[in-house]
């Protein structure tokens, strides 16, 4: 049976690029590309492709989904508290890459600026409304910077084949270990840096 929710990361190889299996594991990666999507449903959600840079899978690339906005209209119950968790654990990719690609980036004072401001922020976003685009906004920054990501593999059906999908996720010692790293840094610039709503960042520190 096709699983009309598994995004085929087939669909983003080239015809002269080899397809691999990534393991679940961590990896030394580049993040290479950013891109936006707007669903036929109303919502919304990012490709990112990650480039591993070192180790036997050298080159690989790691292909991402990330929800930030999910159509809920007509769930209830547990259906809807799925797509409400679902919108969270997308949230908390989105605004936790760029404190973790600062943390291992120190030298970039812009991309340190951001991740002080996200750091900063102390309430969750409406979930009625879409976030502040961190990633679309502050793409240049966040592009070609690499760091090092935990990623989960599994197996999805998809046209009658199995294949791999992907999930990349930071638990709360590594945004904790990264908010600490930054808070520490001195940065001399803000400029160009977009500006962030109150409402629109996680509380990393519950």
């Amino acid at each position: 049976m096709e699983n009309k929710n598994f995004f085929d990361p087939l669909s983003l190889y080239s015809n002269n690029v080899e397809y691999k299996e990534i393991p679940t594991g961590s990896y030394k990666v580049e993040l290479t590309k950013i891109e936006g999507k707007e669903t036929q449903k109303g919502g919304h959600y990012y490709n990112l492709t990650l480039k591993i840079v070192e180790g036997d899978l050298q080159k690989s690339n790691i292909f991402i989904m990330v929800n930030d906005k999910i159509n809920k209209t007509g769930l209830e119950g547990e259906e809807f508290d799925k797509k409400v968790k679902a919108e969270n654990i997308g949230l908390q990719v989105i605004c936790g890459l760029p404190l973790v690609l600062a943390s291992e980036n120190t030298t970039d004072n812009k991309l340190v600026s951001l991740a002080k401001k996200i750091a900063s922020k102390t309430s969750y976003h409406s979930k009625d409304e879409i976030i502040i685009d961190v990633m679309e906004e502050n793409k240049d920054l966040l592009i070609g910077k690499t760091f090092t990501a935990y990623v989960t593999a599994r197996n999805n059906e998809f046209n009658g084949e199995v294949r791999q999908q992907h999930s990349l996720s930071f638990g709360s010692k590594t945004i904790n270990s990264a908010i600490t790293k930054i808070n520490s840094l001195v940065t001399f610039t803000t400029e160009n840096i977009s500006n962030i709503l109150d409402d629109s960042i996680p509380n990393f520190n519950k």
